[in-house]
């Protein structure tokens, strides 16, 4: 029990800083990573947000990336994150009525991209790319069926 009133006293104070720093987000997160905003990054709109509770759906990685979903009704999330840090990168997302492309920016390991909303069922991709040498690299993709 003193566990639990323990980690529960952590994730307080956690929120709390979050909320009192200005970076909370009123997306949810994945799997309780969160991404403190002390260090300036372009993509700060797109930087996870503190731990919320929230139900995920499947998710797949491949050695560079991940893309995680979750069913909300009719419509699903999905979100993308990096395996490896990335100095420059950029994730397309694609599914059931949905297409879309985050801000081109450095990316940190584990830092989520914000959830995006599809609807209907089917198949969601992300791919992750990375700019280096004057071009575009892409680092793979992968991919998740919806209900």
């Amino acid at each position: 029990m003193r566990v639990r009133s323990a980690l529960a006293a952590v994730s307080v104070g956690l929120l709390s800083v979050a909320l009192s720093s200005g970076h909370a987000h009123a997306a949810p997160t994945h799997g309780g990573q969160n991404v403190s905003g002390a260090g300036a990054i372009a993509a700060q709109d797109e930087a996870a947000a503190p731990v919320w509770p929230h139900v995920s759906g499947p998710a797949d990685c491949n050695v560079s990336l991940c893309v995680h979903s979750a069913n909300v009704g009719v419509d699903y999330e999905v979100w993308a994150e990096f395996r490896v840090n990335v100095t420059k990168g950029r994730f397309h997302i694609w599914g059931p009525r949905l297409d879309v492309t985050t801000p081109e920016s450095p990316w940190r390991a584990g830092q989520n991209t914000r959830r995006y909303r599809g609807h209907g069922s089917g198949r969601v991709c992300a791919e992750g790319w990375s700019y280096s040498g004057g071009r575009w690299h892409s680092l793979g993709q992968s991919c998740v069926a919806t209900k």
